[in-house]
């Protein structure tokens, strides 16, 4: 037990007492268990005495306890009086080396003592060393001194000495020595030897010169003499050699100086011919004078070439009796003496100089002389103008336009212009090498645009009918231009060989070969017009043919026939007198893109045609269609009888057109009008308004057709009858595609569709006709008329009746356009009459007022045809802005399609623009390839850095064109860390949102744009409504993917009624996923873009949704995606207007405005690239 009651717990093994143990002394346990860490005395008593028996040997305990005790403060005794032992000794150890180390160290200080005594001894003998060196120097350097100033002092005398007694040999000598050492002295004493070697120098000159002056004097002392020129220096060797060349040229100045008889220009060859003996005089003489480092003959002939040059000069100033053909002689002797001289002396530096020298040495006399005549080469130039003024007036007349031969043939006269122009660019080229080679090509242009001129007025008029004999003469005409313009590239070339290269860049034929590619064009088309021409007999007879009486169906007609044989006459002739290919592609696509609608419209200019007849017209235009699809079989490409592939699809594209019209007519009544709209989506209501008339039906059916077919939704409503079944179904069948394109996302049920009009199909999604229907298709009144008809007219939509005339008609269109600031009818406002008139009168002297005015009546009234027209015309005319002119153009028209001069100037401007807008997409595809090489050029991680900074800026500016304030820094922050700092303002928990949910949507639109490459720019529908959900997945997640179901207005835009969206949507589905090649990418983006916002089909996010679905478009077309910006919001919206059909339906502007924001796009995405490190832009990036 212990002392707390509790019992012992210690385990048997471990309880050890005498009494248990006796064979054990108890002491030695208690040393062992004392001795253990962790030693406890509570346990070891308990140990001992388990039981209360166990007590009665508790003395004998505490005696050996005390003996222990003891024993052991013996032991520690003993070890302390050890360890303090020990201690000592070690104390007495220590001290030893203590001893041994400090007589170390004294002894190692002594030796330093030693050492530094010694270094100082060894400094003090160095110094004296020293000090006997520089004294023996500076006693060897005077008496070094000493010697060289008596030698001076003798050289000097030896050199008088010298120069009496005529020994220039020794005097050269002489004064080498006297120059290499009076240059180290610089005493009184030396300054008087070196005024006395000066006047021997003076003295030496003077008696050289008169050596020289001597006739007979001896040529070795003559080339000692050289020898002390040679050592006199540069300055008096230099005015010895004037000297000498002045007097050798001093005869030649007087006798050929200007104003003398001989010095005249036609004399020139008598300069030359001097100078040829003075230089035989002068080698038979001093050839072997002279050192040959002077070279001296070909200095003399460099300053008769100066000498001359400014004689000629002179002598030119006075042109009263200078006539081309002296100044060509001259030119061509002096032209002729400087190659000769430098033949001459480019074989004299070939053997003496450097090849860098020799090489500037070989062309040295070029045009040293010749170019005085350049000022008054202009003589020559005119003279040569009027030489080819009038050969080609000879060549003109001389021709026979009856050119002989086959593919080859050109016009005789075309040959005879080319040798003259190669006569004289011959000819400039060896006169000269500067201005006046640009002036002889200028005249060239000139005549060579006179002879385009010439032969261009011989081309046949448009309404004229080709014989072989006209249609050989055009060939020989476009075979001339194609040979021209190759002529005049290689003139170029070899005039830009030729000319000095400070000129190259004056030299350029681009106008001319412009202008053979233009006759080029106009020689195809009126090939094509001739062919055309003949065709017409057989338009007639087919126009005059009883269609409407046709009984059964047979072989081809005799126009076809007809045709066939016109082909097969013409074409080959054709082909075989046409030198280039390319030509008589050209002249097949031609044809059928102009006598195709001819073909067309023909059909259309019938009385009448019955079922039987419509059939008998498709067997007859295939017939055609099999025709013209051999036209160019002759070509060769890849068989006989391989058409190339594009001619055929535009073959088979207006030929389907012009089957798709004869099925509609085919149509029976009840279904015409859904025919039509499904096979003719393009066509317009005037065409159907045809269309009816060929079938004969009679203005009540028509109306009835019309009028009785069409709700007030503008959908047809389901008459009953036996066909209202099956369109219905077919209604049904749209429904279901719908359902699998949009699943469950809030679509109507079939029913709905059946209420929007069951008996009629789904229109095609075409352009502009797909948003055509907008404004009729708005909700009208219940009581809406059952005759009223759709009038689409430039998307000029409004809704008539049928009985009122175009007039009334037009005004109520103008009405509803323009509101109440157009008056009814075409009243125009006697104040805009006089403000264009005004402005037209000033607008060639005072232009920046002139458009003040038209602007101040823009703004008064902004819809009239006439302003607008006037207003467009200036701007092309004055400011060269052709996009807002055509704007206007378009707008004019649209307002009043009868304008006839808005009419015939868009006419005019819209292939302009097109060629433009083509110059402009080849420019963005160029930069874009340049910035798509120079991406993958760039380290991955800072291609990434710069992907991540245009996603932040993407995003910002959509969200911030829609009005949300999260700056461009707060959006970054928030796409990046989900947090952001201070705010610039007021920003609900929402518009963050908007951020998160943009930033994903834009994130999935490049995700797809990659993944969805393999199906070039065609977009899935399903696509669109993702990027939308994406788009409000944050903000509005229910409305995400789904159509809105209530009416929008934005604007004065009125969105189609929500019941209509999915059908709207569908059309944007077929659209999206067609292959419209005659698109643009960018144009396939933009009209995207606008066609979405159009149909606005959802309730929140639409802007966003359609810049991802362009820029979606773009991307999958290999461009970056256009970035629209804050600032552009204006512009964006301003062109988005003009696009609608209220408002000009003219979509160029908004085109026009995205390939703007693309191509400043991929500038800072190039300025970007630049400012990257070399480091970061050494790597390639990674796939």
């Amino acid at each position: 037990m212990l002392e707390d009651g509790s019992p012992l717990s210690v385990p048997p093994a471990l309880i050890h007492s005498p009494k248990t143990n006796r064979n054990r002394p108890a002491y030695d346990y208690i040393n062992d268990v004392s001795s253990q860490a962790g030693f406890k005395p509570v346990d070891l008593i308990n140990q001992m005495f388990p039981t209360e028996q166990s007590l009665t040997d508790l003395d004998g305990v505490l005696v050996r306890l005390k003996e222990h005790i003891t024993n052991t403060d013996k032991t520690l005794s003993d070890s302390l009086i050890e360890r303090a032992i020990s201690r000592e000794q070690a104390k007495k150890d220590i001290e030893k080396p203590k001893e041994a180390v400090n007589d170390l160290i004294s002894q190692v200080n002594q030796i330093r003592g030693k050492a530094e005594s010694s270094e100082k001894m060894v400094n003090d003998i160095c110094r004296d060393i020293k000090s006997l060196d520089h004294l023996k120097k500076n006693l060897t350097m005077s008496i070094i001194a000493l010697r060289r100033m008596h030698m001076l002092s003798t050289a000097v005398e030896r050199l008088e000495l010298t120069s009496k007694r005529k020994q220039y040999l020794e005097a050269a000598a002489l004064l080498e020595a006297i120059a290499e050492l009076s240059s180290v002295f610089k005493l009184p004493r030396v300054s008087q030897l070196t005024k006395r070697v000066g006047v021997l120098s003076t003295e030496l000159v003077s008696q050289i010169r008169r050596e020289f002056e001597v006739p007979n004097s001896n040529p070795q002392s003559l080339t000692e003499a050289c020898q002390v020129i040679q050592a006199l220096g540069g300055q008096a060797k230099m005015e010895f050699i004037s000297w000498f060349i002045e007097r050798t040229l001093a005869e030649y100045n007087r006798l050929f100086k200007p104003g003398e008889e001989v010095g005249s220009i036609s004399n020139v060859k008598r300069r030359f011919v001097w100078l040829d003996k003075t230089m035989i005089h002068f080698n038979e003489r001093f050839s072997r004078v002279f050192p040959t480092s002077w070279n001296m003959e070909a200095t003399i002939a460099e300053e008769f070439c100066l000498l001359t040059r400014s004689h000629i000069t002179e002598t030119l100033k006075d042109r009263s009796e200078l006539t081309a053909t002296d100044l060509v002689s001259a030119v061509r002797k002096t032209v002729a003496f400087e190659r000769q001289f430098n033949e001459r002396f480019a074989t004299i530096a070939d053997i003496h100089m450097s090849p860098r020298a020799s090489s500037q040495m070989e062309h040295k006399y070029q045009g040293i002389i010749s170019s005085a005549f350049d000022s008054s080469l202009d003589i020559y130039t005119k003279d040569e103008d009027q030489r080819m003024g009038a050969h080609l007036q000879k060549l003109l007349s001389e021709e026979n336009w009856d050119p002989e031969g086959g593919r080859d043939s050109v016009l005789s006269s075309s040959t005879g212009l080319v040798v003259m122009f190669k006569q004289t660019v011959q000819t400039c080229t060896e006169l000269s090498k500067n201005h006046p080679m640009v002036e002889v090509a200028r005249i060239l242009s000139k005549y060579l645009d006179q002879y385009t001129t010439a032969i261009t007025e011989k081309l046949p008029g448009p309404d004229v009918r080709f014989a072989d004999l006209q249609e050989r003469v055009v060939c020989a005409i476009i075979n001339t231009a194609d040979y021209l313009a190759k002529t005049t590239s290689s003139m170029e070339e070899i005039i830009k060989l030729s000319i000095h290269p400070k000129l190259v860049d004056k030299i350029n034929f681009q106008a001319d070969q412009n202008r053979f590619q233009d006759l080029i064009v106009r020689a195809v088309k009126c090939l094509s017009k001739g062919l055309e021409n003949k065709f017409d007999v057989a338009l007639v007879m087919m126009i005059k043919m009883p269609w409407g009486s046709w009984q059964s169906v047979e072989d081809q007609s005799d126009y076809v026939n007809q045709i066939s044989t016109y082909v097969h006459q013409s074409v080959p002739n054709i082909h075989a007198h046409l030198s280039n290919a390319t030509h008589f592609r050209f002249f097949c696509d031609t044809l059928i893109t102009s006598f195709l609608p001819t073909l067309i419209g023909s059909i259309y200019r019938c009385r009448k045609i019955s079922e039987m007849g419509a059939q008998q017209l498709l067997v007859d235009f295939k017939g055609i269609r099999s025709v013209l699809a051999e036209l160019p079989s002759s070509i060769r490409i890849n068989s006989p009888s391989a058409p190339p592939k594009r001619y055929l699809k535009m073959l088979h594209h207006e030929m389907d057109a012009a089957d798709s019209l004869l099925k509609v007519i085919l149509t029976p009544a009840p279904g015409l009008l859904s025919s039509f709209h499904s096979l003719m989506p393009n066509a317009t209501e005037a065409d159907l308004q045809k269309i009816m008339d060929l079938k004969g039906l009679s203005r009540s059916e028509q109306k009835v057709l019309m009028g009785g077919g069409v709700g007030g939704n503008g959908q047809k409503e389901e008459k009953g009858g036996g066909g209202g079944e099956g369109k219905v179904a077919s209604v049904a069948a749209e429904a279901n595609k719908i359902k699998r394109l949009f699943g469950n996302l809030a679509l109507p049920e079939l029913d709905k569709i059946r209420a929007l009009g069951g008996d009629e199909e789904l229109q095609e999604f075409s352009w502009p006709a797909w948003m055509a229907q907008n404004v009729i298709n708005q909700r009208q009144p219940n009581d809406a008329k059952p005759h009223d008809v759709i009038s689409r007219n430039r998307g000029d939509i409004i809704s008539v009746d049928a009985d009122e005339d175009l007039t009334d008609r037009h005004a109520r269109g103008l009405s509803l356009i323009c509101g109440d600031r157009t008056p009814t009818g075409l009243k125009i406002s006697p104040e805009i009459v006089s403000m264009i008139s005004q402005a037209k009168k000033i607008s060639h002297t005072k232009p920046d007022k002139a458009e003040n005015i038209f602007k101040r009546a823009m703004a008064i009234e902004s819809f009239d045809p006439d302003l607008l027209n006037s207003y467009a015309e200036f701007l092309e005319e004055h400011r060269q802005d052709l996009y807002t002119a055509h704007h206007l153009y378009n707008q004019a028209v649209f307002v009043y399609p009868g304008h006839e001069d808005a009419m015939a100037n868009l006419n005019r401007i819209s292939p302009i623009i097109r060629s433009l807008e083509k110059v402009e997409y080849d420019r963005l595809d160029a930069r874009c390839e340049e910035l798509r090489l120079t991406v993958h050029r760039v380290e991955t991680r800072a291609l990434h850095q710069m992907e991540k900074s245009h996603h932040y800026l993407h995003v910002y500016h959509t969200n911030a064109i829609e009005g949300s304030p999260v700056s461009l820094s707060e959006t970054e922050s928030l796409i990046r860390t989900g947090r952001i700092g201070g705010t610039s303002g007021v920003i609900t928990v929402e518009q963050l949102f908007e951020v998160i949910s943009t930033s994903e949507a834009y994130h999935f639109t490049k995700l797809i744009a990659y993944n969805g490459r393999s199906n070039g720019v065609k977009v899935d529908l399903i696509d669109v409504l993702e990027i939308h959900k994406r788009v409000l997945s944050r903000v509005q997640p229910e409305e995400g993917g789904k159509y809105r179901t209530h009416p929008v207005r934005v604007a004065d835009h009125i969105a189609p009624h929500p019941s209509d969206v999915p059908i709207w949507m569908a059309r944007l589905d077929r659209w999206l996923m067609s292959d419209d090649l005659h698109l643009n990418v960018i144009e396939r983006a933009a009209m995207a873009h606008y066609r979405l916002v159009w149909i606005h089909p959802f309730n929140d996010g639409n802007g966003r949704t359609a810049r991802m679905l362009m820029n979606l478009i773009l991307m999958r077309g290999g461009y970056p995606p256009a970035l629209i910006k804050k600032e552009d919001r204006l512009d964006y919206y301003e062109t988005l207007k003009q696009a609608d059909p209220l408002h000009g339906d003219d979509i160029r502007p908004f085109v026009h405005f995205i390939t703007q924001c693309l191509e400043r796009t991929m500038v800072e995405y190039k300025l970007q690239l630049e400012t990257l490190s070399p480091m970061e832009r050494q790597g390639e990036r990674e796939e």
